[in-house]
């Protein structure tokens, strides 16, 4: 078959497929199939009607050019989304190697290859195909190849360093990252059989971050590396995502993702909240004699020693504010009207130390010192829910306690409330239940 070059019309199979005029009509029928199964693949996964229906007009596109080809059999090739039952029929080369394959197992039964020669290997299906590496820092960010002449897309996959083959030709790549605003664009142009590789690096811009918290002598962990204390110390970060933890001995982690900004610092505040079965510290221990134990012979009582028998005894963490918090909620029986909270303003540490002392000593029934099932948290009646709204209003915060401590979604420490992160869900489903107010 003589070769073919470009057709008369403004686009042609040579131009879209960015192969020169004078292109063998087998080069050109290659090319047209490695394009046509990427725009296939793209438009098979992309959820965007839109998209996909662009895809669909690219390859009408192609098709329509490489049927026009003056002098080239297309007999072969089936137009896009094609019926099986009405597809043109195999590409030549197959049916090449079938009738290859047909007839030496014919001369096989007759017994006239006894001893075949090694077949000759079949040639490179892409000969004129290159390969483009892009390993990009960090590795989630996505990959877009377009072709150089007329900005179409034939590739967009995350650029994590995986080979992939392309058409020799022109392109433009971008690298882009959804969580930074710089992007790394190169102009290239891919020879036959060439390998090309880059390494760009996306998220240069720099922000910066201060965690401060309620303990003393804790750690920091910013995405997996402790960088010390936390305090007033800002650390200076990449732009993007970062994953967060605060430890100390006897405290719940307290962890959290942060999206930093270039240029700007943030500020988080970290509230640890103390193990329910973290031993008590020396001073405490020292100020209070052993259980049952009574006060010296004619010595007053000391501070914080174990009420006269018959009394209850306070939880060894209890202060005046949860004692007085305690009468409030704990002493109502589970069919009773709760009282209101009397402790600090609604949304303080204090207020929000003694409703977790009331909630956990109340419905944590595997004693674990947090609610962390899902019973747990759909056992609060709601006359509770209503009563601990109606106390952290008197904080006159200007917004909604489910916001506030992270049930509907927002950033938040864990076990706000005494309720662990993992079933956080089920109890803004529950707040919503019992009329709380939610912002969705």
């Amino acid at each position: 078959m003589a070769e073919s070059g470009p057709g008369g019309g403004s686009e042609t199979a040579h131009g879209l497929l960015g192969l020169p005029g004078s292109a063998s009509p087998d080069a050109l029928i290659g090319a047209y199939w490695r394009l046509r199964g990427h725009i296939e693949a793209r438009a098979a996964t992309t959820p965007d009607p839109a998209l996909r229906a662009a895809r669909r007009s690219e390859l009408e596109r192609l098709h329509a050019a490489l049927v026009a080809t003056p002098g080239l059999d297309t007999s072969g090739v089936p137009a896009p989304g094609a019926p099986p039952g009405r597809r043109a029929g195999w590409p030549r080369w197959i049916r090449t190697l079938a009738a290859v394959a047909v007839f030496a197992a014919l001369l096989l039964a007759a017994g006239l290859l006894l001893t075949p020669e090694p077949p000759e290997p079949l040639a490179e299906t892409a000969a004129d195909a290159a390969t483009l590496t892009v390993a990009a820092d960090p590795p989630s960010a996505i990959l877009e190849v377009t072709t150089g002449d007329d900005e179409r897309v034939v590739l967009e996959a995350p650029a994590d360093g995986t080979p992939r083959s392309l058409p020799a030709g022109r392109y433009a790549l971008e690298v882009v990252h959804p969580d930074c605003p710089d992007a790394w664009s190169q102009a290239i142009e891919l020879g036959v059989g060439e390998a090309r590789r880059y390494a760009p690096t996306v998220c240069r811009a720099e922000g910066s971050l201060v965690v401060r918290a309620n303990t003393e002598d804790d750690r920091l962990v910013i995405d997996g590396i402790d960088v010390g204390a936390t305090g007033a110390s800002s650390h200076p970060l990449r732009t993007g995502r970062h994953q967060l933890r605060v430890e100390k001995a006897g405290f719940e982690p307290w962890t959290a993702e942060v999206l930093i900004e270039p240029d700007r610092e943030i500020t988080l505040n970290a509230e640890l909240v103390a193990r329910s079965d973290a031993p008590p510290s020396p001073a405490a221990a020292g100020a209070q004699p052993a259980a049952g134990a009574p006060p010296a012979a004619g010595a007053p009582p000391a501070a914080g020693s174990p009420p006269a028998a018959g009394a209850p005894a306070p939880a060894p963490d209890e202060t005046p504010e949860t004692r007085e918090s305690a009468a409030g909620l704990v002493g109502a029986g589970a069919d009773e009207q709760p009282l209101p909270l009397r402790t600090g303003k609604g949304g303080s540490k204090s207020w929000h130390d003694a409703v977790v002392h009331d909630l956990v000593s109340r419905y944590d029934r595997d004693r674990s010192g947090t609610l962390d099932s899902v019973a747990e948290v759909q056992s609060i009646p709601c006359e509770t829910w209503r009563a601990i709204e109606q106390s952290y209003e008197t904080g006159g915060l200007a917004v909604e306690m489910t916001h506030l401590y992270g049930f509907d979604g927002s950033e938040a420490p864990n076990n706000t409330l005494g309720i662990t992160r993992k079933v956080r869900g089920y109890a803004y489903d529950r707040m919503k239940e019992c009329g709380l107010k939610a912002r969705r």
